[in-house]
């Protein structure tokens, strides 16, 4: 189901209580209960170091960053960064399919004689108005050109 965008930029969770209530047989009270419940039972298993799946439409995990030495660009000085736990998200399948590109056009860029494929990369992208590179490529590779 597409929503209409809203002319705030944020959702709070008022948003959301508000929307339950109308779309169901729920009283605000009681929407707002569970919308809590929900958000804390997501929050304490991210925390706990879990992982949470909404099929679809997003992962949300905590992962571990392991202790490494970086060195201080100022002085040189070599320094131990801690491990550290941060909180990942992932967009699910629908958020993905929401912002890719809609009608895509490829055409496959051949390297040049006696050139390489950056070479010929370069000439198509003068060449082809409107098109833009998608991925690079390596001299052996072939690139695709994209229209976005």
């Amino acid at each position: 189901m597409r929503h209409e965008l809203v002319s705030a930029i944020t959702l709070t969770k008022k948003d959301i209580v508000d929307r339950i209530s109308q779309e169901s047989d729920v009283t605000k009270a009681r929407a707002r209960t569970i919308v809590q419940l929900v958000l804390d039972s997501v929050v304490d298993h991210v925390i706990d170091g879990g992982r949470v799946e909404f099929r679809d439409h997003f992962v949300i995990e905590c992962r571990e960053h392991a202790e490494r030495t970086m060195r201080n660009p100022k002085t040189g000085e070599r320094v131990v960064v801690p491990k550290r736990r941060v909180v990942r998200f992932r967009p699910g399948r629908r958020i993905r399919e929401a912002f890719a590109p809609r009608n895509r056009r490829c055409v496959q860029v051949a390297p040049l004689r006696n050139g390489n494929a950056a070479t010929s990369l370069r000439l198509a992208r003068d060449d082809a108005q409107g098109l833009t590179v998608v991925n690079g490529a390596a001299s052996h590779a072939q690139p695709e050109i994209c229209a976005l």
